[in-house]
Parts: C-alpha cells; structure tokens; sequence
C-alpha cells in the first residue's frame, strides 16, 4: 500500500469519523450533506386548521406554496385567484391583499430558515442568521424523538427546558421542532411524516402549539419538486398575476 493510498483512506475515515458537537458544527454537517442534491424548488398545496382555545377546530383553509431556496416563500392563502398571502423574501416580510402589497416589515421565517435555507446558504451566514434570532449554538445535546435520535441545539441538557432551541434528526439531517419564547408568548412548532424528496427530506404534517396549546395544524398534499419557477412568483407587484400549476 502507498503512502498516498493510505494517506487517503485515513482523510476518509477521520471525515466520517468527525463528531458534531455544537449547533456550529450541525449547521455545516446540514450543508455539506444537502448543498449539491436537496431540491430548491418545491410547490404543494396545505391544508390548514386554526383551533380554539378548548381544542375544537375553529376553521379551516387551503394554501398554496411555492419554494424557492434559499429564501424565497410565496404563500396562497384560500382562494387561488384571489391573490390573499404572504412573501417572504430572505429577511423581508410582504403581506398581500387582492394582489397588492398590504404591508413590508423585516422578518426572517425561522421555520424557512431551519428547514431549507440551512442546506443552501453558507454555514456562516446560516449562523450569523440563527444567532440573530436568538440561538446559542455553543449549546446542543443529544436527545431522542420519537424513537429517533436528535440533535436539541440552543440548550444543553442541564439547561432550562423551555429556552430558545430547534431539534434536527440525528441520522438524516432534517429539522423537527422549533421552540421559542417571545416576549408575551411561547410559540412550539414540530415537523413530522418526513418522506423522501428527491436527494433530501421534507415534512407533510406541521403542528404549532402557542403558549402550550395547540393553535395549528398543517398537511401537505400535492408536493412537486420543480426544475425552475416563475421570478414572478416571488415578486410582490406581481404576487396575485404569477401562478404555477398547483392541481
């Protein structure tokens, strides 16, 4: 054997051998295993129920949401060709009325963040991102989630159960819980029924708790991975006359 063969065999095992030990380190694990193969373009249709205070639903609706990663969310609400949603572009927030821009404020969606962004953007930038909304990824600690290991970054395992922290599946790399204290609420959101797309991973059911009780609940149908979408789509002057095939 040479010494360049064996030189290569150690760079191999040491690189698969690399433990993740901080939210730092999960982030640029997430990147290298999804950069080059997740899919960037997503459209699928929700399926959305708000309840009330004693658990009964209170209504329901139907959205249509076209991914654009990193960054770009375009989010249908009720009838299609009303043009009622949302925008999200990077750290910008656009609420859409009839076609029109309604109101812009800057906001980062943290789910977007989490669970696409983070296999697109620098891991730098990733960070930077996360520790603005409030994570310490010097702090992470192994748990288990429904039978599966997780990683809980934001915390450590002596640390106050109720802080800011989001859990990522130990073996796959997909993001599954969100937790976070706002100034006048706490908002819980879990990720389940993951299924294959394409060279990565995706939710088909959300669920969101608002002060521990729960006030949402999503899943998905119709999931396509796209080749490209419409630039318009992700326009908010265009936001109510851009549309993708969502049947």
């Amino acid at each position: 054997m040479t010494v360049l063969v064996l030189a290569f065999m150690l760079i191999q095992v040491v690189g698969y051998s690399q433990k993740i030990n901080n939210g730092y380190d999960l982030v640029k694990a997430v990147y290298n295993k999804y950069h080059k193969t997740a899919a960037r373009n997503i459209t699928f249709q929700q399926d959305t129920k708000f309840y009330k205070k004693d658990g009964s639903v209170a209504r329901t609706e139907t959205w249509y949401e076209a991914i654009q990663a990193p960054g770009k969310l375009h989010i249908r609400m009720g009838d299609y060709d009303k043009g009622n949603g949302a925008l999200y572009l990077d750290n910008q927030l656009y609420r859409i009325k009839e076609g029109k821009v309604v109101s812009q404020k800057e906001q980062y969606n943290e789910l977007m963040v989490l669970a696409t962004d983070m296999c697109f953007r620098k891991p730098e930038e990733t960070a930077k991102i996360l520790e603005k909304l409030g994570f310490d990824l010097s702090k992470m600690h192994t748990s288990e989630d429904n039978l599966r290991k997780v990683y809980v970054v934001g915390r450590t395992a002596k640390d106050e159960l109720k802080t800011n922290q989001f859990w990522f599946d130990a073996e796959r790399l997909y993001f599954t819980r969100l937790y976070l204290k706002k100034p006048n609420y706490t908002i819980e959101v879990k990720f389940g029924d993951h299924r294959k797309l394409g060279n990565g991973w995706m939710e088909t059911t959300v669920t969101v708790l608002i002060n521990d009780k729960l006030y949402m609940s999503e899943h998905y149908s119709k999931v396509k991975v796209q080749t490209s979408l419409n630039p318009d789509i992700f326009n908010p002057e265009k936001f109510g006359k851009a549309s993708w095939n969502y049947k």
